[in-house]
């Protein structure tokens, strides 16, 4: 990588305010990502490491906790990592390939 300092400045609107710019922007591109919805459950303590985890993309309602991923290979990836710490509610297809997958590891890693 080759880097060089130009002449060349830039001057900020004055009234230009960085956060506000970002979060407008954020929120522009979450809306026209794909979105893949997961319901979750999990003790007090967990949810607030999912919340510092996921951030904006989770939201905890009465029926549980829901985070936003991009597809449904994101969701099973990112969800995997928290083992037994949470339960999937939803979506069944989800609940499915999160067993598949422990059950791979089960299975692998037995002792026969």
């Amino acid at each position: 990588l080759d880097v060089q300092s130009q002449e060349e400045t830039f001057d900020r609107p004055e009234h230009f305010d960085l956060a506000d710019f970002w979060d407008r922007h954020a929120a522009a591109i979450r809306s026209t990502r794909k979105s893949y919805e997961a319901v979750v459950s999990a003790q007090s303590e967990v949810v607030k490491l999912l919340e510092r985890s996921f951030g904006s993309d989770l939201t905890v309602q009465s029926d549980g906790v829901h985070i936003t991923f991009d597809d449904i290979d994101q969701a099973r990836s990112e969800l995997l990592r928290w083992g037994g710490a949470l339960r999937i509610i939803s979506p069944e297809a989800l609940r499915k390939t999160v067993l598949d997958f422990a059950d791979q590891v089960l299975s692998s890693n037995r002792d026969d």
